[in-house]
């Protein structure tokens, strides 16, 4: 069995800050509060934007909210078009997937917003599954989606093939960890200051690295 390989969106498929710097913007602007500088959104970007929101802006958890469903309003249906992706990851993944490495996408995104930015780059049809925090693409038949959880179900599915997990920040490396699968850092994205034993600056870069 050939490695399987399962993959962080956020900073390691996508750069999405332009897209979600923009939505927050409109966000904070409808809800009358000052948007952040653009260095410090980006500083951020990992986990759920409920998680630093508050912080970030300096606002009441109400304010919070009401800026949330604005974000998502907007981010959603037209501010995801903003990411891009990082060079290589088209041709990275179509030769994985043609050599026979299954592939799995495993991220903090919502479901459908992660579904539609994979689909608007072409995406979405080389995994055999995604999953997010509110759900999966196929039946998974988890009682919950986070990174952890589902790696450790994937290396279950596929033992005694090797699983990795490529992903940028040091909660991907944590749940790797934790689900006891191969991590490798991909030291372009919004992580920093991660050590690990496998690193890549560009997602070319995997290539010499999966078997």
């Amino acid at each position: 069995m050939r490695t399987v390989v399962c993959f962080d969106l956020d900073g390691t498929l996508f750069d999405s800050s332009a897209g979600i710097y923009a939505s927050l913007q409109q966000a904070c602007l409808q809800q009358g509060v000052t948007p952040p500088e653009y260095e410090a959104l980006v500083s951020c970007i990992g986990p759920p934007l409920r998680d630093y929101l508050p912080f970030l802006l300096n606002v009441s958890e109400k304010e919070c909210q009401s800026i949330l469903a604005a974000f998502r309003t907007h981010h959603d249906t037209e501010g995801y078009l903003a990411y891009r992706l990082y060079p290589d990851v088209e041709p990275v993944l179509a030769q994985l997937a043609d050599t026979g490495h299954p592939l799995y996408a495993a991220t903090n995104k919502p479901f459908a917003v992660s579904c539609a930015a994979l689909r608007h780059f072409g995406l979405l049809e080389r995994f055999l599954n995604v999953y997010c925090p509110d759900g999966s693409s196929l039946a998974s038949g988890l009682q919950d989606h986070n990174k952890r959880t589902v790696l450790t179900q994937i290396k279950l599915s596929f033992d005694p093939a090797e699983v990795v997990y490529v992903g940028d920040t040091a909660s991907d490396q944590d749940a790797a960890t934790q689900a006891n699968v191969g991590f490798i850092h991909a030291g372009y994205g919004y992580g920093c200051g991660i050590q690990a034993e496998r690193r890549i600056d560009n997602l070319s870069g995997l290539l010499a690295l999966i078997r």
